[in-house]
């Protein structure tokens, strides 16, 4: 029984993470979307992370700031091959 409690214990809250951002559940899908993609997270991770970070527009911002940067870096080195 401790078990079951244990993995209720871990599921992320999507209403609370939807509250706490004021997002709609469609809203959330697509941002934690594009946070597990750009990490390389599983989806529930990238909730969590959503959970625990209070600024979602500065952390959007630095995500696809640092996907920019990322892409910009892989294409100066494909270039100089």
């Amino acid at each position: 029984m401790a078990e079951k409690t244990n993995n209720n214990n871990d599921q992320a809250d999507i209403d609370l993470i939807c509250k706490k951002h004021n997002l709609g559940r469609y809203d959330l899908v697509q941002i934690v979307t594009a946070v597990a993609r750009n990490y390389d997270l599983r989806p529930h991770d990238a909730l969590k992370r959503l959970f625990e970070i209070d600024d979602l527009s500065k952390y959007l911002e630095d995500m696809k700031n640092n996907l920019v940067d990322k892409e910009f870096k892989r294409q100066l080195r494909n270039k100089n091959i």
